[in-house]
């Protein structure tokens, strides 16, 4: 089943996959089948095929913060 973006609610917690890394703070993630390109502002360097848990912050855009 394929994530619905519209459908998400601020301060929604959610899961996700690490698919890739191109740069330093963007990762490409995976929820349920759907990719996503995120910003990665935190200090945390991710690897491909973690599981990370990030909460909604922002609709429009669509902004994710991810929960250590």
């Amino acid at each position: 089943m394929s994530a619905s973006f519209e459908n998400f609610k601020l301060g929604q917690l959610v899961w996700a996959t690490v698919e890739e890394t191109p740069g330093e703070d963007h990762i490409l993630v995976n929820f349920d089948g759907s990719y996503l390109p995120v910003l990665n502002t935190s200090d945390t360097a991710l690897v491909r095929g973690q599981k990370i848990q990030m909460v909604v912050e922002s609709l429009a855009p669509l902004r994710f913060r991810l929960i250590n």
